[in-house]
């Protein structure tokens, strides 16, 4: 398709006569730098002409990657068949038309990461909907941004998968519930904990906004959207407070002490309608520690409920949520977990029963009619570490 270029010295609701909060009725073309200088002049004096190709909406993807390792490959053209690679289901939930995701794939190879960066460009995902995708076998890392936020980290989730050839595979992104989770580890400082003790220094990045798979997502540190606050105990005292969601560095003593943590975060964002508001806090004991940062031993809380691609749950009736429980650096003899819920946005709340054993449990809840339902989880291992998380809005029902 060719259009003539209109002069663009107005911003394009004057050019068209529309109103400022309607969205123009031609197709837009987003151009940034120096290419975006020439362009607008270009479009100043008119006379010029663009060619916007436009193409259908993405159902199946294909990641292909076929690196050859300290050496050019030899065969640079390639065959394959989809018996030869991984099948896998991306499922979005959530997310709206102003907000849609994008999708990078990074392809991982003997420590090499082949693919797009965080300013490269993803794959367009979809807005509440599913696409079957096919991956060449080997480790792939994600990270699921949202097309508006960029460059605010608000919003992204990461995650990392082993696909292999001839095996399906479902991933889901966004999905509830998003509450605080320790999968995998941080890109900076390398390989490091989430919430971890290197010598003296307690370094905390814990991901507040991890979805239901466990993708893992931390609170945007620069955007208004998101506040709150760390805290540090040490033996009942408080040690140490930042103002910033999830994320604080204390230099605590090196004898070994009785420590408690707490975080919380609110999120008032038009993307972000669920896990408005997220609370925890961690109990455990920490002393010096030799060499690298190693992980300090925090209980996750993860709740799976079967929710649809709009994050709804049916309404009006009984409903049973899987939860499991783990440990941040490893094993854990879990030996209790107690969730409440509330129908009424955390104003008022009601024990609900819990079934399971070992870090797997059932919860059984009694959903209303409509409205949303928060969850409020205590937990404890064999060891005496504890944790008591609060989410608002976990979940809606229809």
């Amino acid at each position: 398709m060719e259009s003539r270029i209109a002069a663009a010295a107005k911003p394009s609701s004057e050019l068209t006569g529309a109103k400022t909060a309607e969205l123009p009725v031609l197709p837009t073309v987003q151009i940034t730098g120096a290419n975006a200088e020439r362009f607008a002049a270009l479009a100043r004096t008119g006379g010029g002409t663009a060619a916007v190709i436009a193409r259908p909406e993405i159902r199946d993807a294909y990641e292909l990657s076929f690196p050859a390792t300290g050496r050019i490959p030899a065969q640079l053209e390639q065959s394959v068949r989809k018996s030869e690679l991984a099948a896998v289901t991306m499922a979005f939930h959530g997310y709206s038309a102003e907000s849609p995701p994008q999708l990078h794939a990074i392809h991982q190879v003997a420590g090499v990461r082949l693919g797009t960066s965080r300013l490269g460009y993803g794959t367009p995902g979809l807005v509440r909907a599913e696409r079957q995708e096919y991956y060449t076998p080997g480790t792939w890392a994600f990270l699921n941004t949202l097309v508006s936020q960029t460059p605010s980290v608000g919003g992204d989730l990461r995650g990392e998968e082993l696909f292999a050839a001839g095996k399906s595979y479902r991933l889901a992104w966004n999905g509830a519930v998003t509450g605080p989770g320790f999968r995998g580890k941080r890109a900076y400082p390398a390989d490091s904990p989430w919430a971890g003790r290197a010598a003296q220094e307690i370094d905390i990045s814990i991901p507040l906004f991890s979805d239901g798979a466990g993708h893992t997502g931390t609170a945007d540190l620069d955007a208004p959207g998101d506040r709150g606050s760390t805290a540090l105990y040490r033996e009942g005292r408080l040690f140490g407070s930042q103002a910033t969601p999830g994320r604080a560095v204390f230099v605590a003593p090196a004898e070994e002490a009785g420590y408690r943590l707490t975080t919380e975060a609110e999120r008032d964002e038009p993307w972000a309608p669920l896990s408005t508001k997220v609370s925890a806090e961690w109990t455990f004991r920490s002393g010096y520690v030799q060499g690298p940062s190693q992980a300090l031993p925090l209980l996750e809380v993860r709740y799976n409920p079967a929710v649809d691609l709009a994050n709804s749950a049916p309404g009006g009736r009984p409903f049973t949520v899987p939860v499991t429980v783990s440990r941040q650096d490893g094993p854990a003899a879990i030996t209790g977990l107690e969730v409440d819920a509330s129908y009424d946005g955390g104003v008022n709340w009601r024990p609900a029963k819990v079934s399971g054993q070992n870090g797997r449990y059932d919860v059984e809840l009694r959903h209303p009619a409509a409205g949303s339902v928060s969850l409020r989880a205590k937990a404890a291992d064999a060891d005496g570490n504890t944790t008591t998380q609060s989410l608002v809005h976990a979940y809606r029902l229809r």
